[in-house]
């Protein structure tokens, strides 16, 4: 790969956002690869595994289309953007060329008109077909004295789709006052089938990847380590349908378990806007609990994939030991974006008989020492 150069930004070096800007993309590359390899337990891999094992680039800029930022106030002077490198001070952001143009152009209009509140999180959206979203999290307090005042609210409203608070409630004009309505999902977001883009239903708030392009590229690496041979899959945390939705356009029967019933349902309705729900059955249930239900679906699926959070399988690997090898999946197919978990449950695949036999990794954070691992590991006894 020849160098690329560096991203023109003024908050290089300081802003936590793009902790890496400094360095050559390309070589920003090399050193994930090369530190992970390192780290990787002896023996946990096929050597062909761990011989072919890339990481996948994706475009270095204009790669975002949502934006989590923090808004403070002090002496009337607002602030919003990310925290420095020490996480401190919290630095004033104008611009971003992390984001797509669409988001910027939402981010720079969203700061021309701030609201008073001490402090609170902000996140932006634009969506694929250029819609613009933003989800508040402010107190309990500032919400209430926003929507008693509504002159600000109203004004946002007329720019985009607004959610409020921890449980992402759609701002609603009731009679002759602003109010908090039930959630409503939307298309914020897209997943692939190659070239094929399926729209994910989620809120502002939801989890989705951190944009389409990266999305793309997530989805082909994970369609190709996938085994033609097995039918059906269990998945574990399908969210709104990232893996779940090209599973079944690949024509996979999946058993989606999900513990965020919002999720569930945004996976649903995209599982039925794109007319490929027939093969897909789903499961509200925390993954770590119910353990009848969780050995029947094992039981009955020959693959499981799962995208754990960052605290990775946690009780899943003590599950897995309860159950005898026969009634333990063939193929366990692990996605995650934190190498520390992930290298401790490689020991504890290994020990149930798994042994990874095919590795990839997607660079979904580019500027930053983090990366998206997938990983295959297939039953040995």
């Amino acid at each position: 790969m020849k160098p690329s150069p560096l991203l023109s930004c003024e908050l290089a070096g300081t802003c936590s956002g793009c902790p890496w800007i400094l360095k050559l993309y390309s070589d920003q590359l090399l050193e994930k690869k090369d530190r992970f390899l390192r780290r990787l337990p002896r023996g946990g891999f096929l050597p062909n595994a761990l011989h072919d094992f890339d990481i996948f680039p994706v475009p270095v800029d204009h790669l975002r289309d949502r934006a989590d930022l923090v808004l403070e106030t002090r002496l009337g002077q607002h602030t919003l953007g990310l925290w420095d490198m020490g996480r401190k001070t919290l630095l004033n952001l104008k611009a971003c060329p992390l984001l797509t143009a669409s988001l910027e152009s939402w981010l720079i209009e969203f700061k021309n008109d701030l609201p008073s509140v001490a402090k609170g999180s902000i996140r932006l959206r634009v969506n694929p077909q250029s819609i613009k979203g933003v989800w508040l999290d402010f107190s309990n307090q500032d919400i209430k004295r926003l929507l008693e005042e509504g002159d600000w609210l109203e004004r946002l409203q007329a720019k985009a789709i607004v959610e409020i608070g921890q449980k992402r409630k759609r701002l609603i004009r009731k009679e002759d006052r602003w109010a908090l309505g039930d959630p409503v999902l939307f298309p914020w977001s897209e997943t692939y089938f190659f070239e094929q883009s399926l729209p994910l239903f989620t809120s502002i708030g939801g989890f989705t990847q951190s944009g389409p392009q990266a999305t793309q590229v997530l989805s082909e690496v994970f369609l190709k380590l996938l085994p033609e041979e097995v039918p059906s899959w269990l998945e574990l945390g399908s969210g709104s349908g990232t893996f779940t939705l090209p599973l079944l356009s690949a024509g996979k029967r999946v058993n989606a378990v999900e513990m965020d019933a919002q999720a569930l349902k945004g996976l649903l309705q995209g599982a039925a806007h794109s007319g490929i729900s027939a093969l897909l059955s789903t499961h509200l249930l925390d993954f770590n609990g119910k353990k009848d239900t969780l050995r029947r679906l094992f039981e009955e699926n020959r693959g499981v994939i799962v995208d754990p959070p960052r605290s990775g399988l946690g009780n899943l690997v003590s599950f897995l030991t309860e159950l005898i090898p026969s009634q333990r999946p063939d193929y366990f197919y692990y996605v995650s974006c934190w190498e520390d978990s992930f290298v401790s449950d490689v020991h504890g695949l290994n020990e149930l008989g798994y042994l990874g036999t095919r590795l990839f990794g997607v660079d979904q954070f580019p500027q930053s020492p983090l990366f998206e691992i997938l990983a295959l590991f297939q039953k040995q006894y």
